[in-house]
């Protein structure tokens, strides 16, 4: 088995148990253990940095991938690549406190209130993901993933169990955040020492002309990408909370992790069709490539509706399961306009990869700022009028343009789109499901049962429709095979008896 291989399987251990305990973390430890205003607060905290990361780190982390080949010499110590890419995050961080000391009178009143955890939480993460990025140039992507997934998840869940049974006050907690994003940086530093690879002078003498040209092209695009895109993911969180207060914000908080379960599936589709859409783009497979979009669409799309009416014939009583129920059920709406944004999302497919592996690859980062415009915008305009309800529809418009945008540049470009007869079978398929369950009433049933009965029929009911009505050879296979399983197991067990 390869190192890629090895190292893809060891992530994705890590990343989907970190997905595992980011759902006890939020739907029970924060929920349980936090007031929503000071789950408001502390996501505020770690959403501010991680929205300003892209501006301290310049492009580094992608600078560093980029160009190791161009430095790797084992000779030359890979002329200090490492040390580069931390003296631009030192630059970048210098930047940032000079300006924002310089204006700090004029700086938002919970940014100015939490700035310095803010500050602090965001040297911690740009250090950590430089050196994150610089692991992966060398194929080390699994101990990274480790501190920066798992251990961030352990963390703050001990630091809020902790403050719960009184051992700080929520300050503490601030801290505690603070030191739980410093030890990844000490793990991956100390992680990179050990495997030989800890080269942090600077080697002057690789920076030719040439490099200096290429570097310098490629950082300017690089540095605008992850701006567009933490601008299009973080900012309502800051907005949120900044515009209304931190009750709103641990609202907001719990309602956009549960929308956010259905990129789980679609992370998993995009990270397995971009080597083959690269691929195939080298060799001018279009056919190939519109096969794979028109595929991953309904495959997508078909998790996302299931997901949709799973969730929302039993959203009252998932609220009613949580202990401050009447104040988190206000996210309601939330999840919803989020979940159809989502769905947009996802049936549109691969179009970004598409556009990324060929000769238009710039059109990505124009219509990625053109998102984070439109975000800002509305999120400006609806949520001083709707509240939260505002931000997610903000989302939504934002969402929509971007990958109605992306859909159409492919199609004007490649002629090719995703959808087919089967799509909209599916939307109706979902409909007709999610009004017949309206009229199957469950109100004498305990809480969990009803929410349980309902997702396995829901589940059973839209798979035998994919299945009959084959919407999706791919899912088709997929049920199959998994009652195929469920029949071995069953068997068995009764021939072992």
């Amino acid at each position: 088995m390869g190192i890629i291989i090895k190292q893809s399987i060891r992530n994705s251990i890590i990343s989907y148990s970190g997905a595992l305990l980011g759902a006890v973390n939020v739907l029970i430890i924060y929920e349980r253990m936090l007031l929503p205003e000071e789950l408001g607060q502390m996501k505020y905290i770690i959403a501010t940095a991680f929205l300003i990361i892209p501006m301290v780190i310049m492009g580094a982390n992608s600078i560093i991938l980029r160009f190791y080949p161009r430095f790797e010499n084992a000779e030359k110590k890979n002329h200090g690549l490492l040390g580069f890419g931390l003296i631009m995050v030192f630059i970048g961080y210098c930047i940032y406190l000079v300006v924002t000391i310089s204006f700090y009178k004029y700086l938002p009143d919970k940014f100015s209130e939490n700035y310095l955890f803010i500050s602090l939480l965001l040297i911690a993460a740009a250090v950590s993901t430089v050196g994150t990025s610089y692991s992966a140039s060398f194929k080390e992507i699994a101990v990274p993933a480790l501190f920066n997934n798992l251990w961030v998840k352990i963390g703050i869940a001990l630091v809020v169990v902790l403050y719960y049974f009184g051992l700080f006050t929520f300050s503490g907690v601030k801290w505690g955040i603070v030191l739980v994003y410093f030890i990844p940086v000490a793990g991956i530093l100390i992680f990179i020492r050990a495997v030989g690879k800890l080269f942090i002078k600077p080697d002057y003498s690789i920076l030719t002309k040439e490099n200096i040209k290429d570097i310098k092209s490629y950082g300017i695009y690089s540095a605008l990408g992850p701006v567009g895109a933490v601008l299009a993911t973080q900012l309502d969180q800051f907005m949120v909370t900044e515009m209304i207060n931190y009750e709103s914000g641990g609202i907001f908080t719990i309602s956009v992790y549960v929308a956010s379960l259905f990129t789980i599936p679609m992370v998993a589709v995009f990270s397995i069709a971009n080597p083959i859409i690269s691929q195939s783009s080298d060799k001018k497979d279009y056919a190939h490539i519109e096969e794979i979009y028109k595929k991953s669409s309904i495959n997508l799309l078909i998790i996302g509706v299931m997901f949709m009416i799973v969730l929302w014939t039993s959203i009252d009583d998932m609220f009613s399961l949580m202990s401050r129920s009447e104040v988190y059920s206000q996210g309601k709406y939330v999840i919803l306009i989020l979940g159809f944004a989502k769905i947009i999302d996802m049936s549109t497919s691969i179009n970004g990869a598409i556009i990324a592996h060929s000769k238009f690859f710039k059109f990505n980062l124009y219509i990625l700022l053109l998102l984070s415009v439109i975000n800002i915008v509305a999120n400006i305009l609806l949520i001083e009028k709707y509240g939260i309800i505002g931000a997610a529809i903000a989302t939504f418009i934002s969402l929509a343009v971007y990958n109605f945008g992306k859909l159409f540049y492919v199609w004007l470009k490649f002629k090719m789109q995703p959808f087919t007869e089967k799509s909209l079978i599916t939307l109706l398929l979902g409909l007709i499901l999610y009004f017949g369950l309206e009229f199957f009433s469950m109100e004498s049933w305990p809480l969990i049962l009803r929410v349980v009965f309902r997702s396995i029929v829901v589940a059973s009911l839209f798979g035998l429709g994919i299945y009959f009505m084959r919407l999706s050879e791919d899912m088709r296979t997929l049920i199959i095979q998994s009652f195929k399983y469920i029949k071995n197991v069953i068997f068995s067990k009764n021939r072992s008896k």
